[in-house]
């Protein structure tokens, strides 16, 4: 999982993000302010993975071991267990369907 990283007198959250492609899953993590919303989160996966615009737009991030999809616009510190300063999300397709 990911390290805790200090910042003066506030603790980053490790957030863990993992991509799916057709050989294998890959994870990166990176540390976030407490108050940083999910969007900023995706846009940092988006561009450390190398999506195209269009894949990008197709993908949502999903906590891991969950079918929980929080809104763009959720702080992570509303996401961290209470004890906790790390965060999991796997970037998965937004499957919609069309009627």
């Amino acid at each position: 999982m990911a390290r805790r990283q200090r910042f003066g007198a506030r603790e980053d959250v490790g957030v863990v993000v993992h991509r799916l492609d057709l050989e294998a899953v890959h994870g990166e993590e990176h540390g976030f302010a407490p108050g940083t919303r999910v969007r900023r989160v995706k846009a940092w996966a988006v561009d450390h993975f190398k999506l195209a615009e269009r894949d990008a737009a197709e993908h949502v991030l999903q906590v891991c071991g969950s079918t929980d999809r929080p809104p763009t616009d959720t702080p992570l510190h509303k996401l961290v267990k209470h004890g906790h300063c790390e965060l999991c999300f796997d970037l998965v397709p937004d499957v919609r369907v069309e009627g």
